[in-house]
C-alpha cells in the first residue's frame, strides 16, 4: 500500500503512514506550491499509476477527491465510484456500496478493471490502531507536466468557519431524531439533551423531509457519515440509508416505543419506551450530575 503525497514530506508522515500499513509515501517534490493545482496533481498522479499499477486508487469524498478523482479516471481510462459508503474485494473485484435515487436506493458494483478509482466517505471505514511497524519508504516521483497551457491557476485560499457538516463530523457525542419525535417542538427537547452532554444534534431522513430539523443535520447515507463516541438515536426506525451514516458510532442508545424497530439490531443500549418519557428524564439527570 502507498500513499502519494504532493508537497515536501516531514519525517512523521513517513512514521504514520507505517504504523498505519503503507510501505511507501510517494512525493513529488517541487509540487509545494500553495494550493490545490488540479492539472499538475492529475498528470503526476496519472504518471505514478502508470508506473506501479496500483489495484485501486482511494480519494477522500470531498472538494479535492470529487475535483481529481474524475481527471484520473479520464486521464488512465478507468472506471469511477464515486460517494462510496464501503469497498470490500470479492472474487478479485473491487466491490462498492454506493445510494442512489437521493438514497432510496442502496447499489453494490463491482469493478474489475484496473485500477479502480474511488472516492470514500468520511467516516465509513474504522481507524486503525498504529502498527509497530517500521516507517515507510519515501520515494520521490518527478513533477508530470499537463499537457498544454494551464488553464487553472491557483490565486488564494479561502478559510469559512467550521460548518453544521463539519461539526458532526467532529463531534464526540450526537443525539439524532427521527420521524418517532413527531415535531418540530420534540427536536427541540433533543437539542436542550445533546447541548447538555456537550454534543450536537442530528436527524434522520424523514424528519429532515418533514422539516423539522435542518438539512445539513442529515446522517445516513444521503447525508453525513458520523462516528461519534456516543450516539443517540431518538424515535429512529434503523433503516439502512440511516444506519449507513452511523454504525462507525462506538456506543448507539436507541430510545423507541417499537420493540420490533431495527435500530435495536445494532444499538448496544435500547429503551422501549416513548420518548416524551425519557428524555426529559435524561435531560435532569445530565443536569444533576
Amino acid at each position: 500500500m502507498g500513499l502519494l503525497v504532493f508537497g515536501r514530506t516531514p519525517a512523521e508522515v513517513a512514521v504514520a503512514a507505517g504504523a498505519a500499513g503503507a510501505d511507501r509515501v510517494y512525493r513529488v517534490p517541487g509540487s509545494d506550491a500553495p494550493g490545490y493545482h488540479p492539472e499538475t496533481f492529475g498528470a503526476s498522479a496519472a504518471a505514478l499509476c502508470q508506473a506501479v499499477a496500483p489495484r485501486a486508487v482511494i480519494l477522500p469524498h470531498g472538494p479535492l477527491g470529487l475535483d481529481l478523482a474524475p481527471r484520473l479516471a479520464f486521464l488512465l481510462q478507468a472506471p469511477w465510484a464515486s460517494g462510496c459508503a464501503e469497498a470490500t474485494v470479492e472474487d478479485d473485484k473491487i466491490v462498492c456500496t454506493r445510494s442512489q435515487v437521493g438514497g432510496k436506493v442502496v447499489v453494490r458494483e463491482a469493478y474489475s478493471g484496473l485500477p479502480v478509482l474511488l472516492t470514500l466517505r468520511p467516516k465509513c471505514v474504522d481507524t486503525l490502531a498504529p502498527a509497530d511497524r517500521p516507517s515507510a519508504e519515501i520515494l520521490d516521483v518527478p513533477v508530470a507536466s499537463a499537457s498544454g497551457d494551464r488553464h487553472l491557476v491557483f490565486q488564494e485560499r479561502v478559510t469559512r468557519p467550521v460548518g453544521v457538516v463539519e461539526e458532526l463530523e467532529q463531534a464526540e457525542v450526537i443525539v439524532s431524531g427521527g420521524l418517532g419525535v413527531g415535531s418540530v417542538e420534540g427536536f427541540t427537547q433533543l437539542r436542550e439533551l445533546a447541548q447538555a452532554l456537550g454534543g450536537c444534534l442530528g436527524a434522520s431522513k424523514a424528519a429532515v423531509d418533514r422539516e423539522w430539523a435542518p438539512r445539513e443535520r442529515q446522517i445516513g447515507l444521503t447525508g453525513t457519515a458520523v462516528a461519534p463516541r456516543l450516539y443517540v438515536a431518538v424515535g429512529i426506525s434503523g433503516a439502512i440509508q440511516h444506519l449507513a451514516g452511523c454504525r462507525k458510532s462506538k456506543v448507539i442508545v436507541a430510545i423507541n416505543k417499537d420493540a420490533t424497530a431495527p435500530i435495536f439490531k445494532y444499538a448496544h443500549y435500547g429503551i422501549v419506551s416513548e420518548w416524551e418519557k425519557v428524555v426529559p428524564e435524561l435531560l435532569k439527570q445530565v443536569r444533576a450530575s
